[in-house]
């Protein structure tokens, strides 16, 4: 029997002095929100990311650890038209970790905050002529 995903994509908000309210997640449902970081950069000195600039927020409601995987992080990417070489980093006190496999995305729910939120930081490589395949056009 195929897996049903309820992950929903529930809006995007460029205004940043607009405040979700957050989810009404049932505490033992193991439910949460990810607040999806996009179109951002990160800064610091030295090549450090000591923090995460400019871009958009996108919220998925309903995630959950059993069904969270780097493919479906992907998934939620693509919906948001990030390129599929996109990064993924969680914060982790005053640092950002990045999500290398299905085991760190699975882990996410370590990181949610009082209100049942994950945020999570996605960087994109911008697709460059080495990037481009044999027909001309960039994927």
């Amino acid at each position: 029997m195929p897996m049903i995903s309820l992950i929903a994509f529930s809006s995007c908000k460029e205004d940043r002095s607009f405040q979700r309210m957050p989810m009404k997640h049932d505490v033992r449902s193991g439910h949460f929100t990810i607040d999806l970081h996009h179109g951002g950069s990160f800064g610091g000195n030295g090549g450090r990311k000591s923090y995460y600039v400019n871009g958009d927020i996108c919220h998925f409601d309903y995630c959950h650890a059993d069904e969270l995987s780097l493919i479906e992080l992907r998934a939620m990417g693509k919906e948001l038209g990030l390129h599929a070489s996109s990064e993924y980093f969680v914060r982790v006190g005053k640092n950002y970790s990045q999500i290398h496999s299905d085991v760190d995305a699975m882990n996410l729910y370590k990181h949610v905050d009082g209100n049942k939120i994950v945020h999570v930081y996605a960087t994109e490589d911008k697709p460059t002529l080495r990037d481009k395949p044999a027909s001309g056009v960039l994927m």
